[in-house]
């Protein structure tokens, strides 16, 4: 370690004149760097990096005032400290011997000369001192859960005969501390997660804690495969950004890593995780409360949603149908869009309230369905609760669900006027064929590697390929399993295969209209009908070049062949 507060560092004489300071005896100049420059931790850091530009990043680190020597074999460690201290050498640094990353003797002593805790407050201070040992102490939280069990017993507190063992085995382990080593290339490792933030939702705390660490350990996130073990709908969530505006830059900024998610089958590590984070995480996530309620007027048909999340905050939601309903058709629409909803935000439990007596009780099975239209309504709303782990219908009084009452006649009072949040949905003789429409892409389209990653996480082996596919997800988006583009300008655009592009291309061509475009024309007009696939400026050339009505009818070329 270089020796601290840089007092063996001498000042350029050109520079002596700027730390110029009068004393009463006379005036006096620094010639060496002093401490208290606002700006010297800054030069040091320049200073370290220049003095070690070709060993940094090989087989030295360098923090400020500390400096890492690193090897991979035992053999090779010689050499690296012979080059280190011959760099030193050159420079004429100085170290301290007394400075490292060995485990501090004293820290160590004080948890094995301790007595064995007879309340909550020695159980805490016993926590405190093992996480200040936690990097030299191997699987640190199985070693540790036993303790924090302990401090659950505010009252009554007991030492459990379990607990004096486990403390008897952290002892003798302690004797002996391994040392410490990084890594092997390409190793898996885990990582857990608890937010201590308080101004942001709940999946929003983890997805900042997975940002933070990401910039702690970016050595680590570049040369591993790092799995997210958590219970949340964390993946979920970052694959689909557009739930909360500010993921966009931290999703960005994870996308250069190789990151999984996988849920959690134990809660050993976990336990740590959320003392450290101060922050109290249920085991299970507690109930959402989603109130709905469906228009129908003269002027069309909407939907009104209210999302209540567990710690009071609320949504609203106005939705105007696209197409005309009757009242019943209205108040199951709002079902459904509420359901979906909650899907969109990562809800695995809720309570749905409404106060439509017809609908409640046909989806409970209490009532008969006679109705077609109800019957397939049914239907879809029992397709739509398969995703949730929890979800319970509830009757309500039309006076306890005023608000989405008052949004859903919101939305359908609407004419020409601008409309709050619109989203439009299949017709409901279209509700059975729903499945149909969800094509599987078949491997080797071009959609294939995106479509299967924002479904199921899955990436190409090769890592190259596996790195790109994570960055070209980023622009696309998964809605009713249907792969669409995202636009700066436009809408978002539909993702076609190779089986629909040759009919999309005809149909603006040679259809109705019969204008027979040119190509970058064609490509134009295909890309506003809000459509994309990569290779759209090249198919619209070939069906140009291939129609026979634009070559026999074009204008005829009179320049001399080259």
């Amino acid at each position: 370690m270089a020796y601290v507060w840089y007092y063996q560092i001498p000042l350029a004489k050109e520079d002596k004149e700027k730390v110029i300071f009068v004393k009463s005896t006379g005036t006096y100049c620094y010639v060496v760097m002093p401490f208290g420059l606002k700006n010297v931790g800054a030069t040091y850091q320049r200073l370290m990096k220049k003095v070690f530009e070709q060993q940094i990043g090989k087989n030295i680190e360098v923090y400020v005032d500390d400096i890492l020597v690193k090897t991979c074999t035992a053999d090779q460690f010689i050499t690296d400290l012979a080059q280190t201290f011959q760099t030193l050498k050159n420079y004429q640094l100085k170290l301290n011997p007394s400075k490292g990353i060995e485990d501090n003797p004293e820290k160590v002593q004080a948890i094995i000369s301790m007595n064995s805790p007879k309340n909550i407050q020695e159980v805490q201070r016993l926590t405190g001192r093992i996480t200040a040992l936690a990097r030299f102490i191997s699987k640190s939280a199985d070693k540790s859960l036993p303790f924090f069990k302990e401090l659950r017993k505010t009252k009554d507190f007991e030492w459990s005969d379990e607990s004096e063992k486990d403390f008897q085995d952290l002892k003798t382990y302690l004797k002996q501390l391994p040392v410490p080593n990084k890594p092997t290339q390409g190793e898996e490792l885990f990582l857990y997660l608890a937010g201590p933030e308080l101004n942001y939702l709940t999946q929003e705390k983890l997805a900042l804690a997975l940002v933070i660490t990401a910039r702690k350990l970016r050595p680590y996130f570049l040369s591993h495969l790092i799995t997210v073990l958590t219970n949340s709908a964390l993946g979920k969530i970052i694959a689909n950004p557009d739930v909360s505006r500010r993921l966009v830059r931290w999703i960005t900024e994870l996308s250069e890593y190789n990151i999984k998610y996988e849920p959690r089958t134990a809660i050993k590590a976990q336990a740590l995780a959320d003392f450290l984070a101060e922050t109290v995480q249920l085991e299970q996530e507690e109930l959402w409360k989603i109130f709905v309620d469906g228009s129908s007027c003269q002027s069309g048909s909407g939907a009104g949603i209210v999302i209540i999340s567990p710690w009071g905050e609320e949504t609203n939601i106005s939705i105007r149908l696209d197409f005309r309903a009757s009242n019943n058709e209205a108040e199951y629409e709002a079902l459904l869009l509420g359901l979906k909803a909650a899907r969109n935000l990562g809800i695995s439990r809720a309570i749905l309230y409404s106060d439509s007596q017809l609908s409640i009780q046909q989806s409970n099975g209490k009532f008969e369905i006679k109705d077609d239209k109800m019957r397939k309504y049914a239907k879809a709303l029992n397709k739509a609760k398969e995703g949730f782990t929890e979800l319970k219908l509830e009757l309500i009084p039309r006076a306890e669900n005023i608000k989405a009452d008052h949004l859903a006649r919101l939305a359908s009072a609407l004419s020409d006027r601008p409309e709050p949040i619109v989203a439009g949905r299949e017709l409901v003789s279209e509700l059975e064929t729903l499945d149909d429409m969800l094509t599987q892409v078949p491997e080797g389209d071009w959609r294939y590697d995106i479509h299967k990653y924002l479904t199921t996480k899955e990436l190409p082996s090769d890592n190259k390929k596996a790195k790109e596919t994570k960055r070209r997800a980023l622009c696309f988006i998964m809605i009713d399993q249907i792969l669409f583009k995202r636009s700066f300008s436009q809408p978002l655009l539909k993702c076609l295969g190779p089986d629909e592009t040759n009919y999309v291309l005809r149909e603006i061509h040679e259809g109705s209209c019969i204008s027979h475009l040119g190509s970058l024309a064609l490509a134009r007009k295909a890309l506003l009908a809000g459509f994309f696939w990569p290779t759209m400026r090249k198919d619209s050339s070939d069906l140009v070049h291939s129609c026979y009505n634009c070559q026999r009818h074009d204008n005829l070329q009179w320049r001399p062949a080259e």
